[in-house]
């Protein structure tokens, strides 16, 4: 698992048992590339709001499915 950091002049990149740091204005501008593709694919709003009772609905129908008397 790992995640990064964007500063303006640098990046944090931190993995499970270690951060790196990248200086390059070219690292940086990567990830800022990066950061906005991602920021462009997120469901947000009304759509995430739909998106999650879908899962909600889903989830609630497997279960009853495996436990049709609805106990604990």
């Amino acid at each position: 698992m790992t995640n990064f950091l964007l500063y303006d002049d640098h990046v944090l990149i931190e993995t499970l048992t270690a951060q790196h740091r990248l200086d390059s204005p070219d690292d940086v501008e990567a990830y800022e590339n990066y950061f906005n593709e991602l920021r462009a694919a997120a469901v947000t709003g009304q759509q995430l709001e739909q998106l999650l009772q879908g899962v909600a609905s889903t989830l609630r129908a497997a279960a009853a499915i495996e436990d049709p008397a609805g106990g604990p």
